[in-house]
C-alpha cells in the first residue's frame, strides 16, 4: 500500500511537470515565427510549427540536423564565421539571410539568434527566430525596377496626390520644364500647364480623369524660363488593391517639332490671326512710340476695356503701366518693357502691376519682343498674364514648404525615438531580471515618451489584481494596485486615451483627471495580457508639435504603442528566461536549491575562499526517522514536513549563503566566510527551531522533527569540494550513531 501511494504522489508530480512543458511547448508552437532550438554544437534539438511551414522540412527530419539544412550556398563563408563568433561570445546576433526550403525554393528570412546560458553561465543551447521576408524583398526589388523604368522614361512622368499636388516627377519632366525637384514637388499639377490653355481645360481634364478614369489630348506646359512648349497629355487615377484612391498620374509627351512644323504651315496663312487668335495671353503691339497697334481679347478682358478701340493709338504705358505696386510714379524712361524696342532687346518681367479701366491693380508677368523690320526696330509685341493666382500659390508653396519642414522634423523626430527604443529593447534582452528590466525601464520611459508622468503595471501572477513596477514624474491620479477591469485598454485589448474629465469611458483606477487627460496601452506577448503602460498629461515640447497639440497627442500614442509594444516581446522573454532558470536550479518541492546548482556553488565558494584566505562552513543534515512520516501518514505529511523545514531553513540563509536540497530528507547548506563554530552555532539553532514545530496533516499531529548534522569547514576538513563533503558526511554518520537530533563538527 505504501508503495502504491508513493506511486501515484511521484505520477502526480510527473503529470504536473508534463503539463507545464505541454503548455510551454504550446506557447511556442503558437508563435507566428519560425523558432529553431539547436545545442551548443549547432543540432537542432527542436523546432515548431511555424519552421515546418516556412521550410517545407518536419519536426522529424530537422532535429538532429544542423541548420546547414537550409543552406542556400548565397553567404559567403565570412558571413558564418562572423555569426558564430557572436553567439558564441553571448551576444544577440541579427541579420538576413537566403536559405532553400526542402522542396529547393529560395527564400529570405530574418533571423535573430540568442544564446541559453546554464547554471554556470556556460552557453548550452540557441534559440534561433525566422521570419520569412521574401514577399517584402520582392516588393521593394519590383517597386526599385518600376521606379528606375519611370524615371529613365523620355517621355515626362508626374504623380500627384489626391489634392493634385506633386509627389513625384521624373528625370524627364524636370529637364522638359527648367525646374529642380524642390521646386516642382508639392505644387498643383496644373501650375506647370501654360496660361495659354484654354480657361476650361483644366478643369475638364481633372472631370475626365476623376469620372472616366482618364483624360487625353495636346496640352501647354511653360518652362521655367517662360516659354511654352506643347505636349500630348494622358492622365489617369492610381488605386491601391483595394480601389481605394491615392492619386493622380500624367504622362506627356512633347510634341514641339510637330507644333512648330503645323505652326509654319499657318504662318503663311494668316500671321496676325495665329497670334491674336492663336495664343491665351494677353497680346498687344507697339509702335516706336509706344502707341497700341494691336491687341487680342485676353488683353481688353485683363485690362477691363470693351473694344479694341479703346487701346488703339493711345500710349499704353501711360495707360495701363503708369505707377509701380505701391502707387507710385513709374517713369517710361525706367520701364523695362520699353527696352524692347528702346535697344531692340526682349524683356521679361516676372512682378509688375497693370491698370485696368476702372483703376484697380493686378499682378503680371509680362515678356517684350522687339519688331524688326529690314533690320529696323519698328516697335515691340508685349504678351503678359495675371499672375494672381500663381501669387496664391506661391503663398500656399510658402505653407508647404513650412508643412513639409515640419514634417521633416517629426521624421527626424520618429527617428530619434525608433534610436532610444532600440536601445531600450537592447538592455531589456541584457537583463538577468525582471526587477532590474522594471529599474531600467522606469529611468528610460520619461526621455523616450512626451508625458509628464506615468507607470509601468504589470499583472500578478494570480492574474487578480495589476501592480505598478516602474513609476516616474512627480505624481499620478492612478492607485497602484487595482483589478484588471478597472482598466478599458485591458478590457478592450486597445489603446485608450481619455481627454478630460467628461469624458465617458473613464478607468476606475484613475483617481481624479489629470491635467491633459491620460493614456492606457495594453501590454500584450504571445497572446498573454502582461500589464498595461499609463501615461498621463503632455509634457512641455519645443519639437514639431509645439504649435500642435492633437499632433502632440498622436505622437505620444503612437510612441506609447512602439514602446508598449517592445516592453511586452522584452518581459515576455525575460519572464520565460527566469521560469528555465529557475527550474534548472530550484528543487521544485521545496524551492530550494538541488543538488547540480549546490555542486557547482561549492567549488565557485571554495575557489573564491581559496583566493582569499577566507573559510567555508558547510552542514549536512538529515530528517531524522523520516520514512515514519511517509510510512505513518503518507507521502503528502512527508512532503508538507520537507517543504516547512526547507523554509526555515531557507530563513537562516544570508544573501551569500545557499541551502540546497541534495536527496529525499538530504539537505547541504553552505556559508561562505563562516568559521567553523559559528556554522555549529547556526545549525543548533536550526535544529531547536526544527524541533519546536508542531505540524499537523488533516487535523493530527506530525509529531516531532529532529535532525542530525555533519558540520566541516574548508580548508581544515577538505581541500576539495569532495573532500568537504566527505568530511560533512563523517560528521552526519557520528551523529546518528551517537542517537540523532544533535549536531556533530568533523
Amino acid at each position: 500500500m505504501k508503495k502504491e501511494n508513493s506511486g501515484r504522489t511521484g505520477a502526480s508530480a510527473r503529470m504536473r511537470a508534463d503539463e507545464l512543458v505541454r503548455l510551454q511547448i504550446a506557447a511556442l508552437e503558437a508563435a507566428p515565427n519560425a523558432i529553431v532550438i539547436t545545442d551548443r554544437k549547432g543540432t537542432i534539438t527542436w523546432v515548431n510549427s511555424a519552421f515546418q511551414r516556412l521550410t517545407g522540412y518536419t519536426g522529424e527530419e530537422a532535429i538532429g540536423q544542423t541548420p546547414r539544412l537550409l543552406k542556400s550556398g548565397q553567404q559567403s563563408r565570412a558571413f558564418y564565421t562572423e555569426m558564430w563568433k557572436t553567439i558564441l561570445s553571448g551576444r544577440r546576433w541579427q541579420g538576413e539571410l537566403i536559405n532553400r526550403r526542402k522542396d529547393g525554393s529560395l527564400y529570405r528570412e530574418e533571423m535573430t539568434l540568442t544564446a541559453v546560458h546554464g547554471q554556470g553561465g556556460e552557453i548550452t543551447h540557441f534559440i534561433a527566430i525566422k521570419q520569412d521576408i521574401t514577399q517584402r524583398k520582392q516588393a521593394e526589388e519590383r517597386a526599385a525596377w518600376l521606379a528606375q523604368v519611370v524615371e529613365n522614361s523620355s517621355e515626362m512622368i508626374a504623380i500627384g496626390d489626391s489634392d493634385l499636388r506633386i509627389t513625384f516627377a521624373n528625370r524627364a519632366y524636370l529637364q522638359a520644364l527648367g525646374y529642380s525637384e524642390k521646386e516642382v514637388l508639392g505644387k498643383l499639377l496644373p501650375s506647370f500647364q501654360s496660361p495659354c490653355n484654354r480657361p476650361s481645360l483644366t478643369e475638364e481634364i481633372e472631370t475626365a480623369t476623376s469620372e472616366q478614369s482618364g483624360w487625353k489630348g495636346e496640352v501647354l506646359h511653360r518652362r521655367r524660363d517662360g516659354t511654352d512648349f506643347p505636349t500630348l497629355l494622358s492622365t489617369g487615377l492610381l488605386k491601391d488593391n483595394e480601389g481605394h484612391l491615392l492619386g493622380v498620374f500624367g504622362s506627356a509627351l512633347d510634341i514641339s517639332e510637330r507644333k512648330r512644323a503645323e505652326e509654319e504651315l499657318r504662318e503663311s496663312a494668316d500671321r496676325t490671326r495665329l497670334l491674336l487668335d492663336s495664343l491665351a495671353k494677353a497680346v498687344y503691339g507697339l509702335n516706336s512710340k509706344g502707341e497700341c497697334t494691336f491687341c487680342n481679347a485676353t488683353c481688353l478682358e485683363l485690362l477691363g476695356y470693351r473694344d479694341s478701340s479703346e487701346l488703339l493709338g493711345k500710349n499704353m504705358h501711360e495707360l495701363t503701366h503708369y505707377k509701380r505696386p505701391d502707387g507710385t510714379l513709374y517713369p517710361l524712361n525706367e520701364c523695362r518693357g520699353y527696352r524692347a524696342f528702346q535697344e531692340g532687346k526682349t524683356s521679361h518681367v516676372r512682378d509688375e502691376v497693370f491698370w485696368r479701366a476702372d483703376g484697380t491693380s493686378f499682378p503680371v508677368e509680362y515678356w517684350s519682343y522687339p519688331i524688326r523690320r529690314k533690320g529696323e526696330l519698328t516697335g515691340a509685341v508685349v504678351t503678359f498674364v495675371d499672375i494672381t493666382e500663381r501669387k496664391q500659390a506661391e503663398e500656399e508653396l510658402r505653407r508647404t514648404h513650412e508643412e513639409l519642414n515640419i514634417a521633416l522634423e517629426e521624421s527626424q523626430q520618429r527617428a530619434r525615438e525608433n534610436e532610444k527604443l532600440t536601445e531600450l529593447v537592447d538592455v531589456l534582452q541584457s537583463c538577468q531580471t525582471v526587477e532590474e528590466a522594471y529599474t531600467f525601464i522606469e529611468k528610460t520611459l520619461p526621455t523616450i515618451l512626451l508625458c509628464r508622468a506615468g507607470a509601468l503595471f504589470m499583472t500578478n501572477p494570480s492574474r487578480d489584481a495589476v501592480e505598478a513596477v516602474a513609476v516616474w514624474g512627480e505624481s499620478l491620479s492612478t492607485e497602484k494596485v487595482f483589478r484588471p477591469d478597472d482598466c478599458w485598454a485591458l478590457r478592450r485589448g486597445k489603446i485608450h486615451r481619455v481627454e478630460n474629465a467628461a469624458a465617458p469611458l473613464r478607468c476606475t483606477h484613475v483617481c481624479e483627471s489629470p491635467a491633459g487627460g491620460y493614456l492606457c496601452v495594453p501590454l500584450a506577448a504571445q497572446g498573454e495580457t502582461l500589464g498595461v503602460l499609463y501615461m498621463e498629461g503632455q509634457a512641455e515640447s519645443s519639437g514639431p508639435w509645439a504649435k500642435a497639440p492633437e499632433k502632440q497627442k498622436e505622437a505620444l500614442e503612437r510612441q506609447a504603442a512602439a514602446a508598449g509594444e517592445r516592453i511586452s516581446l522584452a518581459l515576455a522573454n525575460l519572464r520565460l528566461r527566469e521560469v528555465l532558470r529557475h527550474q534548472s536550479t530550484r528543487d521544485p518541492l521545496t524551492g530550494l536549491f538541488n543538488r547540480r546548482y549546490m555542486e557547482e556553488s561549492l567549488n565557485r565558494e571554495l575557489g573564491r575562499a581559496l583566493r582569499g584566505n577566507l573559510p567555508v562552513s558547510l552542514i549536512l543534515l538529515d530528517l531524522d526517522h523520516f520514512k515514519r512520516f511517509n510510512d505513518t501518514f503518507g507521502h503528502e505529511a512527508g512532503d508538507l514536513v520537507l517543504r516547512e523545514g526547507a523554509k526555515i531553513l531557507q530563513s537562516h540563509m544570508r544573501g551569500s549563503d545557499i541551502a540546497s536540497r541534495i536527496g529525499g530528507e538530504e539537505f547541504v547548506l553552505i556559508f561562505p566566510a563562516m568559521p567553523c563554530d559559528t556554522a555549529h552555532d547556526r545549525a543548533e539553532l536550526i535544529r531547536k527551531e526544527l524541533k519546536a514545530l508542531a505540524l499537523q496533516y488533516r487535523g493530527q499531529p506530525l509529531g516531532q522533527v529532529t535532525i542530525s548534522a555533519g558540520v566541516a569547514v574548508f580548508p581544515a576538513d577538505g581541500a576539495d569540494a569532495e573532500a568537504l563533503l566527505h568530511a560533512a558526511d563523517q560528521a552526519l554518520y557520528r551523529a546518528k550513531a551517537e542517537g540523532r537530533d544533535r549536531v556533530v563538527l568533523k
